[in-house]
Protein backbone atom coordinates (compact mmCIF):
# COMPACT_ATOMS: atom_id res chain seq x y z
CA UNK A 1 0.00 0.00 0.00
CA UNK A 2 1.11 3.26 -0.76
CA UNK A 3 2.07 5.85 1.65
CA UNK A 4 0.04 9.15 1.98
CA UNK A 5 2.54 12.10 2.65
CA UNK A 6 0.72 14.44 5.35
CA UNK A 7 0.37 17.74 4.05
CA UNK A 8 0.74 21.00 5.93
CA UNK A 9 -2.01 22.48 6.81
CA UNK A 10 -2.69 26.46 7.76
CA UNK A 11 -5.84 28.01 8.64
CA UNK A 12 -6.03 31.70 7.83
CA UNK A 13 -9.04 34.12 10.22
CA UNK A 14 -10.00 37.02 8.57
CA UNK A 15 -12.48 39.15 10.37
CA UNK A 16 -14.96 41.25 9.04
CA UNK A 17 -16.85 43.32 11.57
CA UNK A 18 -18.33 45.49 9.19
CA UNK A 19 -17.34 45.61 5.57
CA UNK A 20 -13.88 45.15 3.25
CA UNK A 21 -12.61 48.28 1.85
CA UNK A 22 -11.81 47.95 -1.74
CA UNK A 23 -8.17 47.87 -1.00
CA UNK A 24 -7.92 45.35 1.75
CA UNK A 25 -10.14 43.44 -0.86
CA UNK A 26 -8.08 43.33 -3.90
CA UNK A 27 -4.64 43.09 -1.53
CA UNK A 28 -6.44 40.32 -0.09
CA UNK A 29 -7.43 38.50 -3.30
CA UNK A 30 -3.90 38.82 -4.31
CA UNK A 31 -2.28 37.36 -1.51
CA UNK A 32 -4.86 34.36 -1.95
CA UNK A 33 -3.56 33.88 -5.79
CA UNK A 34 0.22 33.84 -4.41
CA UNK A 35 -0.47 31.43 -1.94
CA UNK A 36 -2.13 28.86 -4.69
CA UNK A 37 0.83 29.58 -7.24
CA UNK A 38 3.73 29.42 -4.44
CA UNK A 39 2.66 27.07 -1.71
CA UNK A 40 1.43 23.70 -3.50
CA UNK A 41 2.06 21.49 -0.69
CA UNK A 42 0.32 23.32 1.85
CA UNK A 43 -3.85 23.23 2.48
CA UNK A 44 -4.84 26.55 3.61
CA UNK A 45 -8.70 26.66 5.30
CA UNK A 46 -10.13 29.97 5.29
CA UNK A 47 -11.94 31.21 8.46
CA UNK A 48 -14.24 33.72 7.48
CA UNK A 49 -17.05 34.52 10.52
CA UNK A 50 -20.23 36.32 10.18
CA UNK A 51 -19.82 39.54 12.06
CA UNK A 52 -18.90 39.17 15.68
CA UNK A 53 -15.88 40.33 18.66
CA UNK A 54 -12.63 39.97 17.92
CA UNK A 55 -12.08 37.58 20.51
CA UNK A 56 -14.59 35.24 19.59
CA UNK A 57 -13.39 35.33 15.72
CA UNK A 58 -10.03 34.77 17.03
CA UNK A 59 -11.30 31.64 19.42
CA UNK A 60 -13.21 30.46 16.74
CA UNK A 61 -10.57 30.50 14.34
CA UNK A 62 -8.10 28.64 16.61
CA UNK A 63 -10.56 25.97 17.14
CA UNK A 64 -10.52 25.20 14.01
CA UNK A 65 -6.94 24.85 13.36
CA UNK A 66 -7.01 22.27 16.07
CA UNK A 67 -9.74 20.14 14.66
CA UNK A 68 -8.10 19.79 11.38
CA UNK A 69 -4.58 18.97 12.63
CA UNK A 70 -3.26 22.49 11.36
CA UNK A 71 0.45 23.07 12.30
CA UNK A 72 -0.51 26.98 11.79
CA UNK A 73 -2.66 29.65 12.53
CA UNK A 74 -2.19 32.83 10.79
CA UNK A 75 -3.83 35.81 11.63
CA UNK A 76 -4.57 38.64 8.46
CA UNK A 77 -7.28 41.39 9.81
CA UNK A 78 -9.67 42.80 6.95
CA UNK A 79 -7.91 46.16 7.33
CA UNK A 80 -4.58 45.82 6.54
CA UNK A 81 -2.75 45.35 3.75
CA UNK A 82 0.13 42.76 2.77
CA UNK A 83 3.45 44.29 1.13
CA UNK A 84 4.56 43.18 -2.22
CA UNK A 85 5.96 40.66 -3.15
CA UNK A 86 3.73 38.56 -0.30
CA UNK A 87 6.81 36.90 0.42
CA UNK A 88 5.70 37.25 4.37
CA UNK A 89 4.90 33.92 5.02
CA UNK A 90 7.66 32.59 4.18
CA UNK A 91 9.73 34.93 6.45
CA UNK A 92 7.22 34.42 9.41
CA UNK A 93 7.54 30.43 9.23
CA UNK A 94 11.22 30.82 9.19
CA UNK A 95 11.48 32.60 12.54
CA UNK A 96 10.33 29.36 13.87
CA UNK A 97 8.66 31.47 16.71
CA UNK A 98 5.49 30.38 18.86
CA UNK A 99 4.10 33.30 17.64
CA UNK A 100 5.45 35.36 14.77
CA UNK A 101 3.91 39.07 13.51
CA UNK A 102 4.73 41.07 11.14
CA UNK A 103 4.99 44.99 11.62
CA UNK A 104 1.97 47.01 11.77
CA UNK A 105 1.64 50.65 13.05
CA UNK A 106 -1.34 51.05 15.63
CA UNK A 107 -4.40 53.70 14.50
CA UNK A 108 -3.90 56.42 16.79
CA UNK A 109 -1.43 59.07 17.67
CA UNK A 110 1.20 59.13 17.63
CA UNK A 111 0.84 55.67 15.75
CA UNK A 112 3.50 53.83 17.73
CA UNK A 113 4.48 49.81 16.19
CA UNK A 114 2.04 47.09 17.22
CA UNK A 115 5.35 45.73 18.73
CA UNK A 116 5.33 45.48 22.71
CA UNK A 117 8.50 45.56 25.41
CA UNK A 118 8.53 44.91 29.03
CA UNK A 119 9.19 47.32 31.39
CA UNK A 120 12.40 46.56 33.67
CA UNK A 121 10.14 44.97 36.50
CA UNK A 122 8.06 43.20 34.06
CA UNK A 123 4.88 44.77 35.63
CA UNK A 124 4.01 46.51 32.14
CA UNK A 125 4.80 46.62 28.07
CA UNK A 126 4.97 49.38 26.70
CA UNK A 127 4.66 49.46 22.27
CA UNK A 128 7.78 50.63 20.69
CA UNK A 129 7.64 54.13 18.87
CA UNK A 130 10.48 53.39 16.72
CA UNK A 131 12.80 50.33 16.02
CA UNK A 132 15.70 50.32 18.10
CA UNK A 133 18.02 48.66 15.40
CA UNK A 134 17.70 47.64 12.03
CA UNK A 135 14.99 45.72 10.06
CA UNK A 136 14.79 41.96 11.05
CA UNK A 137 13.48 39.45 13.61
CA UNK A 138 13.51 41.42 17.13
CA UNK A 139 12.42 39.73 20.29
CA UNK A 140 8.92 41.18 21.87
CA UNK A 141 7.22 41.09 25.19
CA UNK A 142 3.70 41.06 23.31
CA UNK A 143 3.16 41.98 19.55
CA UNK A 144 -0.54 43.05 17.92
CA UNK A 145 -2.35 39.98 15.83
CA UNK A 146 -3.11 42.08 12.87
CA UNK A 147 -0.76 40.17 10.73
CA UNK A 148 0.71 37.11 12.90
CA UNK A 149 1.11 32.88 12.42
CA UNK A 150 0.88 31.21 15.57
CA UNK A 151 2.22 27.35 15.85
CA UNK A 152 -0.88 25.19 17.39
CA UNK A 153 1.79 23.31 19.21
CA UNK A 154 1.31 26.25 21.14
CA UNK A 155 -2.34 26.66 21.79
CA UNK A 156 -2.53 22.94 22.63
CA UNK A 157 -0.47 23.88 25.82
CA UNK A 158 -2.63 26.94 26.78
CA UNK A 159 -6.25 27.17 28.77
CA UNK A 160 -9.33 28.15 27.43
CA UNK A 161 -10.92 30.63 26.58
CA UNK A 162 -7.35 31.50 24.26
CA UNK A 163 -8.63 35.35 23.74
CA UNK A 164 -10.02 37.83 26.19
CA UNK A 165 -11.18 41.30 25.45
CA UNK A 166 -11.05 43.20 28.34
CA UNK A 167 -11.88 46.56 29.35
CA UNK A 168 -8.46 47.65 29.15
CA UNK A 169 -6.44 45.06 27.22
CA UNK A 170 -7.03 43.57 23.60
CA UNK A 171 -6.96 39.76 23.33
CA UNK A 172 -3.54 39.39 21.16
CA UNK A 173 -2.17 41.66 24.46
CA UNK A 174 -3.95 39.08 26.96
CA UNK A 175 -3.20 36.04 24.62
CA UNK A 176 0.59 37.00 24.75
CA UNK A 177 0.50 37.57 28.31
CA UNK A 178 -1.56 34.16 29.22
CA UNK A 179 1.00 32.00 26.42
CA UNK A 180 3.72 33.91 28.71
CA UNK A 181 2.50 32.47 31.79
CA UNK A 182 1.35 28.97 30.84
CA UNK A 183 4.51 28.06 28.83
CA UNK A 184 7.72 30.01 30.09
CA UNK A 185 9.69 29.21 27.19
CA UNK A 186 7.35 30.74 24.70
CA UNK A 187 9.08 32.46 21.90
CA UNK A 188 7.08 36.41 20.75
CA UNK A 189 9.02 37.80 17.45
CA UNK A 190 8.52 40.31 15.18
CA UNK A 191 9.67 40.65 11.78
CA UNK A 192 10.50 44.26 11.34
CA UNK A 193 10.92 43.93 7.47
CA UNK A 194 7.41 42.90 7.41
CA UNK A 195 5.68 46.64 6.90
CA UNK A 196 1.94 46.44 6.62
CA UNK A 197 -0.02 48.94 6.08
CA UNK A 198 -3.24 49.98 8.35
CA UNK A 199 -6.10 51.38 7.03
CA UNK A 200 -7.16 54.99 8.63
CA UNK A 201 -10.37 56.13 9.00
CA UNK A 202 -12.10 58.70 6.17
CA UNK A 203 -10.62 62.14 5.52
CA UNK A 204 -12.43 64.61 6.03
CA UNK A 205 -10.86 68.22 4.78
CA UNK A 206 -11.42 71.55 6.10
CA UNK A 207 -9.40 75.00 7.27
CA UNK A 208 -7.86 73.49 10.10
CA UNK A 209 -6.35 70.92 8.70
CA UNK A 210 -5.48 71.97 4.90
CA UNK A 211 -2.40 72.99 4.94
CA UNK A 212 -1.04 69.67 6.44
CA UNK A 213 -2.98 67.87 3.75
CA UNK A 214 -1.37 69.65 1.42
CA UNK A 215 2.22 68.84 2.60
CA UNK A 216 1.19 65.36 2.91
CA UNK A 217 -0.06 64.94 -0.54
CA UNK A 218 3.25 66.65 -2.02
CA UNK A 219 5.48 64.25 0.12
CA UNK A 220 3.27 61.64 -1.41
CA UNK A 221 2.31 62.19 -4.85
CA UNK A 222 4.45 65.29 -5.73
CA UNK A 223 2.81 68.61 -7.18
CA UNK A 224 0.61 67.76 -9.61
CA UNK A 225 0.89 70.83 -11.61
CA UNK A 226 -2.82 71.81 -11.78
CA UNK A 227 -4.30 74.85 -10.88
CA UNK A 228 -7.88 75.48 -9.47
CA UNK A 229 -9.25 76.89 -12.86
CA UNK A 230 -9.05 73.32 -14.59
CA UNK A 231 -11.03 71.98 -12.18
CA UNK A 232 -13.63 74.28 -11.11
CA UNK A 233 -12.79 77.50 -13.57
CA UNK A 234 -14.07 78.43 -17.31
CA UNK A 235 -13.08 75.06 -18.77
CA UNK A 236 -14.93 73.09 -16.34
CA UNK A 237 -17.75 75.03 -16.68
CA UNK A 238 -17.46 74.25 -20.54
CA UNK A 239 -17.31 70.78 -20.24
CA UNK A 240 -20.32 71.08 -17.87
CA UNK A 241 -22.52 73.17 -20.81
CA UNK A 242 -21.10 70.73 -23.72
CA UNK A 243 -22.50 67.84 -21.56
CA UNK A 244 -25.90 69.46 -20.81
CA UNK A 245 -26.38 70.53 -24.14
CA UNK A 246 -25.44 66.92 -25.62
CA UNK A 247 -28.51 65.53 -23.16
CA UNK A 248 -30.97 68.27 -24.52
CA UNK A 249 -29.91 67.43 -27.48
CA UNK A 250 -30.83 64.00 -27.44
CA UNK A 251 -33.88 64.53 -25.57
CA UNK A 252 -35.58 66.76 -28.78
Amino acid sequence: MKKTTLRTRIVVGVNSLTSTTQAAYSNHCQMWYRFGKHYPNIDFCFVNPPRMSIDRMRNLAAEVALDIEATHLLFIDDDVLLPLPFDFLDKLMKLNADIAAADVLIRGYPFPHMIFKWNKDKTGLTSLLKIPRKKGPLTCGAVGFSCCLIKTSLLKKLSKPYFITGVSNTEDIYFCVKAQEEVPNVTIVADTSITCGHILWSEIIDENNKKNYIKYWEAQFGKPGINDSEFRGPKYLAEVKEVLNGKKASQA
